[in-house]
């Protein structure tokens, strides 16, 4: 998915292999939660103001989005519509219940529900490690900066 980082967060120092599988897993698993906070975020807030709007009659010329968005429920948006996602994001701003009921709330669900399943089976890929490389792993000494000879 292109959302998600490709560099590790890990430091500089040597890993034997499978702590660097552990790392790569956890920083994978990271960014996907990341992008699942902010789908579920915008989503919530948008079915939030489309919710107040039906509890109230003509709130149309009213509503502040800002009151609903945080700036990352809007970057989220804005991500969605990739090139479009300005000209997305002054729709909303215009005319926020048309917008979010043509389109926008429809396809944030569809993308969280893609990232949910996705975050499944990126979950059952990886898994969680096994015992045997975890012994591996607590067998093999490490290389710290002290014991590399040039």
């Amino acid at each position: 998915m292109d959302w998600i980082t490709k560099k590790s967060s890990s430091s500089k120092r040597d890993h034997n292999p499978y702590e660097q599988k552990l790392l790569q897993r956890e920083d994978y698993l990271f960014e996907i939660d990341m992008v699942l906070r902010r789908l579920k975020s915008a989503n919530k807030n948008a079915q939030r103001l489309v919710n107040d709007c039906k509890n109230e009659n003509n709130c149309e010329n009213s509503i502040i989005v800002e009151n609903y968005f945080t700036i990352h429920d809007m970057r989220c948006i804005k991500k969605l519509y990739d090139k479009c996602g300005y000209e997305v994001i002054e729709i909303l701003r215009r005319n926020p219940i048309v917008a979010l009921n043509n389109g926008i709330l429809a396809w944030l669900k569809e993308k969280l529900e893609k990232w949910i399943e996705f975050s499944f089976d990126v979950g059952m890929k990886w898994g969680e490690p096994s015992s045997d490389e975890f012994k591996k792993w607590k067998r093999e000494p490490r290389k710290e900066a002290d014991d590399v000879v040039e």
